[in-house]
């Protein structure tokens, strides 16, 4: 039986190269697998083999961090391998060292208090949704998930992978700037019909379209930013980050009502 301070700890080089651990850090990373998608508390000592149920690039599914679903099966499976076997993927590790993570101030509810906590440890939040594409590739640029009709672009494009919930917040925590929030409705308006759960490719569109409304507004209104995150600072200069410069990797569930986007420049 490992420790808990040991199984954590086997999760620190997985994601310190990671989507998940550069967009939060790897302590708040870890936190969000093991308490909120795991749902472990800090006193749990499962008695789990973790070195080998933690999958790195499983077939079809290149820079992939998993855990088996036939393992876990109280997760919903988010991914499967290229022989169709259900898998729960956690994170990706980037595939290149030199890739830039959008960094992020986890959103919490009740402003973390204990409140917050205590509901996020008793219900837990669905695990990462990542946006993987026919290629193989990880991410839409805001752009291509704009303009462009996603059936054809995306692996899964037609699941429906927050079916049950009519609404959810898009929370967008980018350092240097005040939080900032935004609804999306889950569900389609049907004319004939009752209204129908949206689609995986109809989600990357609308939280494509509310990242791209926060760097607008950010822009337009000359919003300034912390200048320990100047690097990130969002404007129409020659070195402001602008939408065209985003990569839309996935979402996160940092609540049973509220996600936020995954991001990474171009």
């Amino acid at each position: 039986m490992q420790s808990n301070s040991s199984s954590l700890a086997l999760w620190s080089p997985f994601l310190s190269a990671s989507y998940l651990g550069r967009t939060f850090s790897t302590p708040i990373a870890k936190t969000l697998i093991w308490r909120d998608v795991l749902r472990y508390h800090d006193d749990a000592v499962p008695e789990l083999d973790w070195p080998w149920l933690i999958h790195r690039n499983v077939p079809g599914l290149p820079h992939s961090i998993s855990l088996s679903h036939r393992v876990f099966p109280r997760l919903t499976p988010n991914a499967a391998t290229s022989e169709g076997r259900p898998v729960v993927v956690l994170d990706y590790a980037l595939a290149h060292p030199d890739i830039r993570v959008i960094p992020q101030e986890r959103w919490l509810p009740y402003g973390g208090g204990s409140r917050g906590v205590a509901e996020l440890m008793s219900t837990g939040v669905s695990p990462p949704l990542f946006f993987l594409k026919l290629d193989g590739t990880v991410g839409l640029s805001l752009n291509e998930a704009l303009s462009h009709d996603l059936q054809n672009t995306l692996v899964n494009a037609q699941w429906r992978p927050m079916e049950g919930n009519t609404s959810v917040e898009v929370r967008i925590g980018w350092k240097g700037y005040n939080p900032w929030a935004d609804q999306i409705q889950l569900r389609t308006r049907n004319i004939i019909g009752p209204p129908m759960p949206i689609t995986l490719a109809r989600l990357a569109q609308h939280v494509a379209a509310k990242v791209a409304k926060f760097i607008e507004i950010h822009q337009s209104a000359h919003v300034p930013i912390n200048q320990a995150y100047a690097e990130w600072r969002v404007g129409s200069g020659p070195n402001d980050i602008k939408p065209s410069d985003i990569i839309l990797v996935g979402v996160v569930s940092v609540s049973k009502g509220s996600i936020m986007p995954i991001l990474r420049l171009g």
